[in-house]
């Protein structure tokens, strides 16, 4: 990711609490093990606050945390051959980072930097691995979460290797959530990431991303106004990904 102006991070919290003993134990990594073990991972996790464009880890950095994205999205990224950088896979809320670095040992694989502003569960890795041996339920899990990660990778470069720009540019606006409607006239949502985040999530150029949202707009199909994309047409938006 480019760099940005690096600010402090906010520690939000680290009292242990019930609601985030419930949190875990409904998670689909560490809703395995027994309460026990929630206690410790609840007294020794700390949650943390990232801005937009602040790194949670460098790619090359040893391996210190395993986290847990609780809210926001963090984009994770390496540099290609020409030093460029690109976004490999993104986690939003629920989803584990480091797990297989923090067991195997190595050093973190990709730059991992918030997109929006977001929460970071910080896990200690060493009681991570305690946990991960102790456990086996909790190895088959990590299995099956990087099992999970090298798929929604491949898809990932798939998309951007064959996909023309105008239907990356447009399935990314069909996947915003849907907050709310603006009468008859379409959906209004927030864009909350700036045309050079979206080019880093669709492996494109900020001018790319410009001149796609500039076409769509003159054709009627979105409305753009400040930092809020209205859909006017999303059968025609779906076309356009279909190709």
């Amino acid at each position: 990711m480019p760099p940005r102006t690096q600010t402090r991070i906010r520690l939000v919290a680290n009292a242990v609490d019930p609601g985030l003993i419930d949190y875990l134990a409904g998670h689909r990594l560490f809703g395995v093990l027994p309460r026990e073990a929630l206690l410790q991972i609840a007294e020794q996790a700390r949650h943390r606050a990232y801005p937009r464009g602040h790194h949670v880890y460098v790619e090359g950095e040893p391996t210190t945390h395993v986290y847990i994205v609780r809210s926001g999205l963090v984009a994770m990224s390496e540099l290609d051959d020409r030093g460029v950088p690109r976004v490999v896979i993104t986690y939003s809320a629920g989803d584990v980072s480091g797990s297989l670095c923090s067991t195997l040992g190595k050093v973190h694989q990709c730059t991992a930097t918030a997109l929006v502003d977001s929460e970071v569960l910080h896990l200690p890795q060493r009681l991570f691995d305690t946990l991960y041996e102790k456990y086996p339920k909790l190895g088959l899990r990590v299995l099956e979460e990087v099992d999970h990660i090298v798929r929604r990778s491949r898809r990932t470069i798939m998309r951007l290797t064959l996909t023309p720009v105008t239907a990356r540019v447009a399935s990314f606006l069909m996947s915003i959530p849907e907050p709310g409607s603006n009468g008859d006239r379409g959906t209004r949502v927030e864009l909350a990431l700036s045309h050079q985040d979206i080019g880093l999530l669709l492996g494109t150029t900020r001018e790319s991303v410009t001149r796609v949202l500039d076409r769509l707009a003159s054709d009627r199909i979105i409305a753009v106004s400040r930092r809020c994309i209205e859909i006017l047409d999303r059968e025609r938006l779906k076309r356009l990904i279909a190709g």
